[in-house]
């Protein structure tokens, strides 16, 4: 195991791939290992662990894990096939976009884990525990499901529930449920006990059609949260995780997302004007028809994928902001402040950059295909190809 934690990083720049195929590991500590697009086919697996392990695009292929431990492990769009896992610990993993199929599972559990968008076909998966665990667009086809907990998390047939509650009436398009500063300080004490208990209590926070005001969510671990047609005005998400998170039709004017999280996040017809993202992460984030009048990007990462289409950007800075392969289409960015900001590479089609600035800026590649460039401040390294 010394051999491969030293190993590990020349054997990849190198080309070449270890391989855990036709094993049999007792008792190893692989915790903290880097094993993306490693392969563990007809391996034999016992009581090992990899707490924390990014096994991400890996492959476990008739492979037989016995009481291991796979808490807090990264899972991303793994492969596991006709493997048995009974037993074994996926709490706080993160499985997004795994596809698992035709897998032994009964007994494992899954607390607190990721499992947005997660395939499980033909598993077994009696008495498994999914307590807390985040299942949002998860599919369980032809899975065996008795005993199974669901505490906290919505099982495969659950149809979710706006906030206030299933008794509450039908609400008109368009109307929010206001909540008061109680109910507020009661909905955020049951996602830290939530999140404190590895899902065991507490609830899950969402945000579905409420209206709230002036609320500290920092630091909070909202994954996959939805903030469908919300309305947020002056709350604060400083550093938190909203990887995922659906704003589509939400309005949060003024509020403070500095430092969060915010990838593969949908903001679609939003009303973020006046908001904070400075050192935020929007990667491969969607954003859509929205209003940020005046927003905050400084020091923002953006790279190595983002898209905005047809919103109003006017009068945002985004002084010192990687944005690497940006593209922006039909965007209004009058009086937009670029400078320092990484620009290699960004398309902007159709926009309109009149008086932006982009002193300092790093446009190597950068592209105005039929965009409105009159007063552009280009000094520094900043220049029109």
């Amino acid at each position: 195991l010394a051999k491969v934690r030293r190993g590990m990083r020349l054997d990849k720049e190198e080309g070449r791939y270890i391989t855990f195929s036709l094993l049999c590991l007792r008792d190893v500590d692989a915790s903290g290992l880097d094993l993306s697009e490693q392969h563990f086919y007809d391996s034999r697996l016992e009581q090992c662990r990899f707490i924390g392990s990014d096994v991400s695009y890996a492959s476990f292929d008739g492979t037989v894990a016995v009481d291991c431990d796979f808490s807090s492990a990264n899972f991303y769009k793994a492969e596991m096939h006709e493997a048995d896992l009974r037993g074994c610990s996926f709490d706080k993993a993160k499985l997004r976009r795994t596809w698992i199929a035709d897998c032994e599972l009964e007994g494992a559990s899954f607390r607190a884990a990721d499992l947005i968008a997660a395939s499980f076909t033909r598993c077994d998966l009696r008495n498994a525990v999914f307590d807390g665990a985040r299942v949002r667009y998860s599919s369980f086809e032809n899975c065996l499901l008795e005993g199974a907990s669901w505490i906290a998390a919505r099982p495969p047939s659950a149809v979710p529930q706006r906030a206030g509650g299933p008794s509450d009436p039908p609400r008109k398009q368009g109307e929010r449920v206001a909540l008061t500063p109680n109910a507020v300080a009661d909905l955020l004490a049951g996602h830290r006990l939530w999140q404190d208990t590895v899902g065991r209590q507490g609830q899950f926070a969402e945000f579905i059609g409420i209206e709230i005001h002036d609320m500290d969510a920092s630091g909070l671990d909202l994954a996959a949260t939805s903030i469908h047609d919300a309305r947020l005005t002056d709350c604060r998400f400083v550093d938190s995780i909203m990887d995922e998170a659906d704003f589509r039709s939400a309005a949060a004017p003024g509020c403070d997302f500095s430092g969060a999280d915010l990838r593969n996040a949908h903001l679609v017809h939003t009303d973020f004007r006046g908001c904070r993202y400075d050192r935020a992460r929007l990667d491969c984030a969607y954003l859509n028809r929205s209003n940020l009048i005046g927003a905050s990007f400084t020091d923002a990462v953006l790279a190595p994928y983002f898209r905005c289409d047809g919103s109003d950007l006017r009068d945002t800075a985004w002084r010192g902001a990687d944005l690497q392969g940006a593209r922006f289409l039909r965007t209004d960015l009058r009086g937009v402040s670029f400078a320092g900001a990484d620009l290699r590479r960004v398309r902007f089609e159709m926009c309109d950059l009149r008086n932006a600035d982009l002193s300092g800026a790093r446009c190597d590649g950068a592209s105005f295909p039929e965009s409105k460039t009159l007063g552009i401040n280009w000094s520094g390294d900043g220049r029109l190809s």
